[in-house]
């Protein structure tokens, strides 16, 4: 990390805390939505199974 990069976060801390949310929240979205994706696949297919 370099002093400019340091300073700038530290001069606009809400800006910084504002990106790094905007990208975080869609990916645990969608991370949250594949994992239920998949448990519904596998609920599917082991229901599939036993009949």
């Amino acid at each position: 990390m370099d002093s400019a990069g340091e300073n700038g976060r530290q001069s606009r801390p809400w800006k910084m805390q504002g990106k790094q949310a905007a990208l975080c929240i869609p990916a645990i979205y969608i991370f949250l939505l594949e994992s239920m994706g998949q448990c519904f696949q596998y609920n599917l297919m082991s229901k599939l199974h036993t009949f």
